[in-house]
């Protein structure tokens, strides 16, 4: 005689695992860059690097990010990977990875002074970026939303002062960068 129970416990049973197919997470072959040369595997570390600074330097950022992120899953103490992993983040506007970049730099060599700047002049956009998100709830005739207004003042003309012989990073009303990274 037929179970009515145990036949929905099946049917349930194959739902789940079809639906468990669909939200698997991608795995390490996924996040890997095609190449017109062969699987990133069977290239050496040499010619990933070399194939991450051309895109790079050709401005093919989410090309680039993908090769450093091959690159720093293999090899996870190599800084000038995440160093540039932090630049292609914060190019992009993605402050809180780029942070998380130069955080790895500096984990695996603390005198990185280029990742000491970048990592600060990250850290000065995201306030300014927290500044503008306040101003949208602060009342304009209250005397916090002209002290936030001269904050933000400060700390791009702070970052200016330092950089008066680089040109400004370009900005929209997403990306709230007060500066370029060094490079």
């Amino acid at each position: 005689m037929y179970n009515r129970k145990s036949g929905f416990g099946v049917v349930i049973i194959v739902v789940l695992s079809l639906l468990s197919a669909c939200v698997t997470p991608p795995t390490g072959s996924q996040l890997r860059p095609p190449t017109a040369t062969g699987l990133p595997g069977q290239l050496d570390l040499k010619a990933k690097f070399e194939k991450a600074n051309i895109a790079y330097q050709e401005g093919r950022l989410v090309e680039a990010e993908r090769w450093f992120l091959n690159i720093v899953m293999a090899h996870p103490t190599l800084a000038d990977a995440w160093f540039k992993l932090g630049n292609i983040y914060y190019r992009s506007g993605r402050l809180a990875a780029a942070v998380n970049a130069y955080e790895e730099v500096l984990k695996i060599d603390n005198k990185f002074e280029q990742a000491w700047f970048n990592l600060a002049l990250t850290r000065v956009s995201q306030s300014v970026e927290v500044i503008d998100q306040s101003l949208s709830f602060i009342e304009p005739d209250s005397p916090y939303f002209d002290q936030a207004l001269a904050l933000k003042a400060r700390l791009i003309n702070k970052v200016n002062e330092g950089q008066s012989d680089k040109k400004e990073a370009p900005s929209n009303s997403q990306v709230h960068v007060v500066g370029e990274v060094n490079e």
